[in-house]
C-alpha cells in the first residue's frame, strides 16, 4: 500500500532562516583595546575576533575601527552592503537615545553614533558594556533560565548589569 495515502492532510512546508541573509558587525570597546567580529543573522560568528589597539579616547578611534571592519569583511569574503548594522558596547555613561558616551574626555567626540554612522554609512547602536553583557546572558547565556541575575563587569571600571524579572537594568560606577 502507498504510505502517503495513509497520512491525513497536507505535507508540512518547513521554513528556515537564511543565515547569510544579512550580517552585523559587533564591536566591544575595552580600556586599552577593542574587539570586533561579524555575526550572521542566525547568531553565528562568521569571522574570528579581531583585536584593535584603540580606546574610547583615541583620536583615531573611527579610523581604526574602519580599518578593522575592512579586514573582517575581507577575511569573510563579505561586501559592505551585506552588513546591515554595527553594534558597539563600550564602557562609560551611555545615553543610548542620543548616541552619546558622556565618559569620553573630548566632548567633541562623545557623539559616538553620529561619528560612526558618518564613518561607516550604516545604522549604529551603542550601549554600555555591562548592560550588553547582561542582555547577552539573558538571551543566550546562563541567565536564560532565571528571572533575576547580576552580571558584574570588572574591566575599564566596575559595571553591573542587572536582570530583574527577565528585564535588563544597568548600574555603572563613576570610577575606573
Amino acid at each position: 500500500s502507498d504510505p502517503d495515502k495513509n497520512r491525513m492532510g497536507r505535507k508540512p512546508v518547513v521554513y528556515s532562516l537564511n543565515g547569510s541573509a544579512y550580517f552585523i558587525c559587533v564591536v566591544m570597546v575595552e580600556h586599552y583595546r577593542t574587539k570586533m567580529v561579524v555575526y550572521n543573522c542566525a547568531n553565528q560568528m562568521v569571522t574570528s575576533v579581531l583585536d584593535v589597539e584603540t580606546n574610547i579616547d583615541d583620536e583615531r578611534f573611527d579610523e581604526k575601527l574602519k580599518d578593522g571592519y575592512n579586514l573582517l569583511l575581507t577575511s569573510a569574503s563579505l561586501s559592505d552592503q551585506q552588513i546591515v548594522a554595527i553594534g558597539v558596547g563600550m564602557p562609560g555613561l551611555i545615553n543610548i537615545m542620543d548616541g552619546i558616551n558622556h565618559t569620553i574626555k573630548d566632548e567633541h567626540h562623545r557623539d559616538v553614533v553620529f561619528r560612526l554612522t558618518k564613518c561607516f554609512q550604516k545604522t549604529v547602536y551603542i550601549e554600555n558594556d555591562a548592560r550588553m553583557q547582561a542582555v547577552g546572558e539573558l538571551t543566550f547565556g546562563r541567565a536564560r533560565e532565571v528571572s533575576n541575575a547580576l552580571i558584574v563587569n570588572w574591566n575599564w571600571g566596575l559595571g553591573l548589569g542587572m536582570i530583574l524579572n527577565n528585564k535588563v537594568y544597568r548600574v555603572s560606577s563613576g570610577f575606573s
